[in-house]
């Protein structure tokens, strides 16, 4: 059961950064879809193509370097979000529902 609140947390603050992310940082998700989208393609080539020279190596060496470079500066970014969110305190439930109301009479719809 603990377990099961842990996982639904996780989710709860991968949606929340997620959210905040396109808000701070508009590319960001064409970023992350971008990085996705460059490992796979280093897999496909991986299996259709056979490393036999040292220089192949090297370059795979060096984009997988890079790859994992860009993800971890990623990474870094939505914990620096989600850091910065845990920071804002919670606003009390009754306070949009007062808001709310007071702008309704405000502008007398009610």
């Amino acid at each position: 059961m603990n377990r099961i609140i842990k996982l639904e947390q996780m989710q709860h603050a991968k949606v929340e950064t997620d959210r905040i992310m396109e808000i701070w940082n508009p590319g960001h998700s064409a970023a992350e879809a971008a990085l996705t989208a460059a490992w796979e393609g280093l897999f496909d080539y991986l299996k259709l193509h056979p490393l036999t020279e040292l220089f192949d190596l090297g370059a795979i060496s060096a984009i997988i370097h890079k790859l994992t470079s860009s993800h971890t500066r990623l990474k870094s970014i939505e914990l620096r979000a989600r850091e910065s969110l845990a920071k804002i305190p919670p606003l009390p439930p009754s306070t949009e529902e007062d808001s709310l109301s007071s702008l309704e009479q405000k502008l007398n719809l009610l």
